[in-house]
């Protein structure tokens, strides 16, 4: 690895301490900061079963990440288009939550037997937990990237070598990850939608 100029050593090293005490902080059991360890587990179980499912949304992105890299690593102009895109996706995260909140948490067993459906609850339950955790998750990957983002903007540090290719990649794999997961909220939120009419 090229190593950069020695003006960039001190904040690189200051940067990669404070990520990796962050890091500690989030995967660590019972956090009061937050439970990222747990919203992480939960949101990787919804894929058991399903490798080809895992393997698209979280192995693919890597295969992305490689092949932007290697056509244009992460440039100025780059990295301002995707603080924009994340400032888009965060408050649409954030308006998911809000209409996640005014679901009812449980369904009129009556209406359930007038619409000749048997239990369901449980079922409306569980994709309505799902698909809250998994919309935490994409906050969660969101705050990654713009944390990630706003270092190399800050950096400045863009010229080409194996440095900024890796950081270059560890960006776009989080991007992707981060786009390829909204199609899981989506079939979640339309089969909660589908749901709720059925039962009107």
């Amino acid at each position: 690895m090229e190593v950069p100029e020695k003006s960039y050593l001190l904040p690189i090293i200051l940067f990669s301490i404070s990520a990796a005490l962050i890091v500690l902080a989030l995967i660590q059991k019972n956090s009061n900061f937050m439970d990222v360890r747990t919203i992480i587990k939960k949101h990787l179980s919804v894929f058991i079963g399903s490798p080809l499912q895992f393997i698209v949304l979280f192995v693919v992105p890597l295969f992305l990440a490689i092949a932007s890299v290697q056509i244009k690593p992460v440039n100025e102009n780059i990295i301002n288009n995707l603080n924009v895109v994340l400032a888009i996706l965060i408050s649409m995260f954030f308006a998911m939550l809000s209409i996640l909140s005014a679901f009812p948490i449980k369904l009129d067993k009556k209406k359930d037997e007038k619409a000749k459906i048997v239990s369901t609850d449980k079922v409306y339950d569980r994709v309505l937990g799902e698909t809250f955790n998994s919309i935490m998750f994409e906050c969660i990957q969101s705050i990654l990237v713009l944390i990630c983002s706003c270092s190399i903007l800050f950096f400045g540090y863009y010229e080409k070598g194996a440095f900024l290719n890796i950081i270059s990649t560890i960006l776009y794999y989080l991007f992707f990850v981060l786009v390829l997961n909204i199609f899981v909220i989506i079939k979640r939120m339309m089969a909660l939608f589908v749901h709720l009419q059925r039962t009107e």
